[in-house]
């Protein structure tokens, strides 16, 4: 399930997160804490994988997006420096964005009700915005992001980002943003 570090328990309808002797209720209900509740239990989710570093997450009308698959692959040069981890990071995550683009277009059985794709990811809100996306903030509290940020295996950026942002756009908005490629598709 989650880390042994964290502790999560189901109260009614919240659920009581404990990490670091500090705790949080969060309810599913909610976007942001339902997208921040995914990321804590991703290995336990049924999920579909696009290209090389993106799982979705089908949630009636809405497709949430994760990106936490083979990160450790796009360092390739150890000198490389955050700021070019960043960019290559967003051009890795581009191009499965577009893959996705291709499976929505497509009518993939699997996504033709998704009318909203959303994320949550440390990736700065100027970056989303200039992508077509509605930027909201989740948190800023550093403890909190650690914990997201420790459910990421291979992560290739050491730095913790310094806020949490979601991330949303429409199925429309996202194909016009990230073009479907020509290529075949790598999808599981």
């Amino acid at each position: 399930m989650a880390s042994p570090e964290i502790e999560i328990t189901k109260n009614s309808n919240l659920y009581r997160v404990e990490y670091k002797e500090k705790a949080w209720e969060l309810d599913p209900e909610t976007l942001n804490d339902s997208m921040f509740l995914e990321a804590l239990l991703y290995k336990s989710l049924e999920l579909i994988n696009v290209g090389k570093h993106v799982s979705c997450f089908l949630e009636g009308t809405e497709l949430h997006i994760h990106f936490r698959r083979n990160l450790d692959q796009i360092k390739t040069d150890d000198s490389k420096s955050d700021i070019q981890m960043a960019r290559a990071f967003s051009n890795e995550i581009g191009s499965d964005l577009s893959q996705l683009s291709k499976l929505l277009s497509d009518k993939d059985p699997r996504f033709e009700n998704v009318e909203t794709v959303i994320g949550l990811c440390g990736l700065g809100a100027a970056w989303g915005r200039s992508h077509g996306w509605k930027t909201e903030p989740y948190t800023q509290d550093p403890v909190l992001i650690e914990l997201h940020e420790s459910t990421i295996e291979d992560k290739p950026i050491e730095t913790q980002p310094s806020k949490l942002t979601i991330f949303i756009i429409t199925r429309e908005q996202h194909i016009q943003h990230f073009p479907p490629p020509a290529e075949s598709l790598s999808v599981g």
